[in-house]
């Protein structure tokens, strides 16, 4: 009684690996076709410049924390008032790099020529 059990339980246990085998190699094959679907769209395309354009912000937002941070570094009078100075004109730098972003991105915007040399 004991083997017949235990033979079961092995025949079981095949039956039961092949189907998840069987289920894994499907969902794979349908991966592969969405992937495949998906490449040949043009969402993949507008998908790749929203990432893009994504980094590219995402850049230039830790430029300006970094530029807001540096005056914090500057510990004599001379120091802070040099780094003042250079704060404020990396700000019109980043400044500017955001409007043609912008321009770029989402069309052009209201130009600011006493801010963006």
């Amino acid at each position: 009684m004991l083997f017949v059990l235990m033979v079961l339980f092995v025949v079981a246990t095949i039956a039961f690996g092949a189907l998840v085998a069987r289920v894994w190699c499907l969902e794979k094959s349908i991966r592969e076709l969405f992937a495949r679907r998906a490449a040949d769209s043009t969402a993949a395309e507008v998908l790749d410049e929203l990432r893009e354009e994504n980094l590219v912000m995402r850049n230039l937002i830790f430029d300006m924390v970094e530029n807001e941070a540096s005056l914090m570094k500057a510990r004599t009078s001379e120091e802070r008032a040099r780094c003042h100075v250079s704060r404020v004109s990396r700000r019109r730098e980043l400044f500017g790099e955001a409007v043609v972003i912008l321009d770029r991105s989402a069309g052009p915007i209201v130009h600011i020529p006493h801010l963006v040399e």
